[in-house]
């Protein structure tokens, strides 16, 4: 999968960035003014703590886009009279 999101151009900073937007949106979402029914007004908070599940998860696939390039590619020799 990490090769793929490399392979289409997608960097880690890619995704620190869009960790950090989808913070400061959960934190803009949190302080929209609540209007409307009583059912509708707790509608924005739920929306930011979804979108607060997010930075971790970006954040992480972030490092790991970064660890695997900072990784060198070992090839792997197969013994051809090796059986798993």
């Amino acid at each position: 999968m990490l090769r793929a999101l490399r392979s289409v151009g997608i960097t880690p900073d890619m995704f620190y960035f869009a960790s950090l937007g989808s913070m400061l949106l959960s934190i803009v979402l949190w302080f929209v003014p609540r209007s409307g029914s009583d059912s509708d007004k707790g509608r924005p908070e739920r929306l930011a703590i979804f979108v607060g599940l997010w930075p971790p998860t970006l954040f992480l696939m972030g490092h790991a886009l970064r660890d695997e390039a900072a990784t060198p590619e070992v090839p792997v020799a197969i013994d051809a009279g090796t059986s798993y």
